[in-house]
């Protein structure tokens, strides 16, 4: 049985759609029956590069393929599909832990040769070795020991219901497993959520005796590799310690004198906050990352050649990796890179150096760089909309992530992705195709660089508003315009002279987003320029009516909107009564809150059910208990709307 195209004279997308996607079912159900040779030929008739990998089926399919161990469709989808090596399933598995779990071993060799990432952790918290801690075997073995040279830390990595690799290799009673963990370091004293430690696992195996002597004869003991590591980074905070003794960091007095006193005390929280322990602290975390990330390289080149050669390999081509990937980890040229004897050159060159580290950390999202979306009628035209006024704009990272998981494809399939304010950045960055990954990464440091202000809760946006920012909007957005990136990007900003502006696929992306963030009241406005946030921090109104502008019909339209889950001010205060009467007339601010009004039932008139406005509302917490807050969430509408009108 062939898989045809019936002929249909006006086929729409969703048409398509539905029609591949039962290409996929029945190619699926042939595997599932044992016609691997069947299901090769249909792929290779099929045109699949066109249509497959956009499919939100293809996870699906191709971890099935994989846990059937089909390795020759296995070999054909890498070849057409190299970047999808690292697809996930419903629970963020990647390819080769389906195939650990599988017990598909040929798979596992051929995924390894290809260069999969070992280090991953999929959506319940379990690494790679929580899932060969089950398995018995010499090529497991071969493996868990490699795993646990490249990232030692993942010997003690918790799942989410606090299992370590050890607490499974003792339950499971492989002895071999549980010898090898112990021999690496693993600790016998963590707990589970349900306190209990490895031994408690131990006597539910079948071989309790065997495993709990091993455990109890166990002596902790540092590994040569914890030695070495432990000793680099003493050696480089030794370093930038006895190197910012000598070096006294003294504010430049010119800048001193244009601070208004109102001020000077904000300026005072600049320094604590902006302190050489937090540079330090935050180097030395990138540059262990850094070390793995060698390892790793170093493993992938090494072409299963002995323990012997490897350990050798490391240790006569340390000079030649640490030039092949960027910063060098000698101490002294890292200090020659980063001290400075200015304040400000201190600071931007710091801050400037720790963006780029973790840039060569994180890959960019090959879903959102490596597809284009067109628009033709018919064709669902999907617009992500992020409020610009937030305490903590991070939360949208942290929804997002989450429903990445659930949706694979969410944010690949969107046309337009919008921000204001402070989200403008966060906006243009995935419309970049910048990961959101390295988003969680890399917005909490350049929030440590660029806070003004700790005490006014309102208008926190404003920490944002200064040379610090602009130098992260710089290193990330350099000289692109708009249009170069893979998604249309839309944020606006009003000029001082009165004149609301939509952002033209001609200017540059990062002084777009400084305008758009720019809330002077301590600082300057960027380029004469006022956050959009004034004129109505939600931006998928003026998203849409772009859109319709431009001849895309509504009936196509589809519109997310987050909000940012927090009260927009706990103490009161008000733009005019705040800074607006600075820079507006009350009669000009009042203009502002009509076309507030007029807009704010925009969308979901013109769209109805097809626009959903996402209000998670979230008070009173720190950043370190967000994640885990939104974790716990349920977005059981938010995924029904997303099924139904974003997907269908």
């Amino acid at each position: 049985m062939s898989l045809q195209v019936l002929p249909h004279e006006e086929e729409t997308l969703f048409d398509l759609e539905e029609k591949n996607e039962g290409k996929i079912i029945l190619m699926q159900d042939k595997l599932i029956n044992g016609f691997e040779d069947e299901v090769l030929t249909d792929l290779k008739t099929l045109h699949i590069e066109n249509w497959l990998e956009l499919s939100e089926m293809f996870p699906k399919f191709i971890h099935c393929v994989v846990a059937m161990g089909y390795e020759k469709i296995l070999v054909y989808l890498l070849e057409l599909f190299p970047k999808k090596i690292e697809t996930k399933n419903v629970i963020g598995s990647t390819l080769i832990y389906t195939a650990i779990e599988a017990r598909q071993d040929n798979i596992t060799q051929i995924l390894i040769n290809k260069g999969t990432n070992l280090l991953v952790i999929n959506g319940r918290g379990n690494s790679l070795l929580h899932a060969i801690s089950k398995r018995s075997g010499g090529d497991m073995l071969i493996l868990m020991q490699k795993i646990i040279n490249l990232q030692p830390s993942l010997l003690n990595t918790q799942n989410n219901y606090g299992e370590t690799p050890l607490h499974l290799a003792c339950l499971c009673g492989i002895i071999d497993n549980v010898e090898l963990l112990l021999k690496n370091g693993a600790c016998t004293d963590i707990e589970t959520k349900n306190e209990k430690t490895p031994s408690n696992y131990a006597i539910e195996s079948v071989k309790s005796r065997e495993v709990l002597a091993l455990i109890n004869n166990y002596t902790p003991k540092i590994t040569k590799l914890d030695e070495e590591k432990e000793s680099f980074t003493q050696k480089i905070t030794k370093s930038i310690k006895s190197t910012l003794q000598i070096k006294e960091i003294i504010k430049p007095e010119e800048e001193t004198k244009l601070v208004q006193p109102v001020q000077k005390e904000e300026l005072k929280e600049i320094e604590e906050i902006e302190s050489d322990q937090d540079f330090e602290d935050d180097i030395s975390s990138i540059i262990e990352e850094r070390m793995f990330q060698i390892e790793e390289t170093k493993e992938e080149e090494t072409n299963n050649d002995s323990k012997e050669e490897i350990k050798e390999e490391e240790t006569n081509n340390d000079s030649k990796e640490e030039t092949k990937l960027g910063i060098s980890l000698n101490p002294q040229k890292i200090i020659k890179n980063v001290l400075y004897l200015g304040t400000k050159e201190y600071r931007e060159k710091k801050l400037e150096i720790l963006i780029q580290e973790l840039c060569n950390l994180y890959p960019i999202d090959t879903l959102v760089t490596d597809t284009s979306l067109t628009y033709v009628p018919n064709q669902k035209y999907r617009i992500l909309s992020l409020d610009g006024f937030s305490d903590n704009p991070i939360l949208q990272i942290y929804i997002l992530q989450k429903l990445i998981q659930k949706f694979p494809m969410f944010i690949a399939k969107c046309n337009v992705i919008a921000g204001v304010g402070i989200s403008a950045f966060i906006a243009g960055s995935i419309a970049k195709g910048l990961s959101l990954d390295f988003l969680e990464k890399v917005f909490p440091i350049i929030e440590k660089y660029t806070r003004v202000s700790k005490k006014r809760r309102f208008n926190s946006s404003t920490k944002y508003t200064n040379r610090y920012y602009d130098i992260a909007c710089s290193s990330l957005f350099s000289n692109q315009s708009l249009s170069e990136f893979p998604r249309k990007f839309f944020t606006y900003y009003q000029k001082l002279s009165n004149s609301f502006v939509i952002a033209d696929g001609s200017e540059r992306a990062n002084e777009v987003i400084m305008k758009s963030c720019s809330l002077p009241f301590l600082f300057k406005p960027y380029g004469n320029c006022i956050s959009g946030m004034v004129i109505q921090p939600n931006p998928s109104n003026y998203a849409l009516m772009d859109a319709l502008k431009t001849g895309i019909r509504k009936e196509d339209c589809v519109v997310l909107s987050f909000s940012n889950g927090f009260e927009h001010s706990e103490d009161g205060e008000s733009y005019p009564d705040f800074f607006l009467n600075d820079w507006f007339s009350l009669k000009e601010f009042q203009n502002f809150e009509g076309q507030i009004k007029q807009s704010s039932i925009f969308c979901s008139t013109i769209l109805g059910d097809r626009f959903l406005r996402f209000s998670p509302m979230i008070h009173n917490t720190n950043e370190e208990n967000l994640k885990k807050i939104v974790q716990k969430m349920r977005f059981s509408k938010l995924e029904q709307w997303l099924s139904k009108e974003w997907f269908n």
